[in-house]
């Protein structure tokens, strides 16, 4: 299965920023701004 989660709120030791992440098979696979998957954005 695989989720494309928009406008997600990324939490790192160093920082905090907004960005879309891309999960597949509940590994995130893609982080990035603007992601498309699957011939169109498929929101989680």
């Amino acid at each position: 299965m695989s989720a494309l989660i928009k406008n997600g709120t990324i939490v790192t030791a160093e920082r905090n920023y907004r960005a879309d992440l891309y999960c597949d098979n509940g590994l995130i696979t893609e982080i990035g701004s603007a992601l498309i998957k699957n011939g169109g954005p498929q929101r989680a």
